[in-house]
């Protein structure tokens, strides 16, 4: 499907569509978060159909239909992820209140300000940190490193930073796209 629209995009039309970030969205959750999600919908369609004693035909034609529904709007969904949701989960507790510590412009508070975060840090990297903070904030990785020394802490292997509980695929995206909005 990618390589048929990368064929008649423009190279602007690329950029903004975001080709491969897309590609490997739709391969992380849509083929295989979706093949576990539509096998355990199987597995329990069945079991209901034999203890209802359900014929195998007219049980096929409703799992594909449901099926069908959940697989449009799990793409839908991850693809136009939402800059409010991620704002108001970028606000709230569940998100780990990020407010707290973080100002929407470049003034550091307890942790640097979010003007142009998605220019400082790679899409992966900040993913990453969405969703796990201390991982990331232990880790050797490049970027962390290159952070912790323009902040002072290069031993401080610990960050205060809260981890969301539970947070979704699709809440990382809407937080990436919140944090696109400060971009100035």
């Amino acid at each position: 499907m990618f390589n048929s629209l990368n064929e008649v995009l423009s190279n602007n039309a690329r950029e903004v569509f975001k080709f491969e970030e897309q590609e490997k969205l739709h391969e992380d959750i849509i083929d295989s978060g979706l093949a576990k999600i539509y096998q355990s919908h199987l597995d329990i369609a069945k079991r209901i159909a034999q203890e209802k004693n359900i014929e195998k035909e007219n049980m096929n034609k409703r799992i594909a239909f449901f099926t069908g529904i959940v697989l449009v709007y799990s793409y839908v969904s991850a693809l136009w992820a939402d800059p409010k949701r991620g704002e108001e989960f970028f606000k709230s507790v569940e998100g780990g209140n990020c407010m707290t510590c973080h100002y929407l412009d470049d003034k550091r508070l307890v942790g640097p300000g979010l003007q142009n975060v998605t220019k400082r840090h790679s899409d992966e990297w900040l993913k990453g940190f969405l969703k796990d903070p201390q991982a990331m904030w232990s880790s050797d990785h490049e970027e962390t490193l290159d952070l912790r020394k323009r902040v002072h802490k290069k031993r401080n292997k610990y960050t205060s930073c809260k981890k969301p509980e539970n947070i979704t695929q699709e809440q990382i995206q809407d937080l990436m796209d919140y944090l696109k909005t400060l971009e100035k």
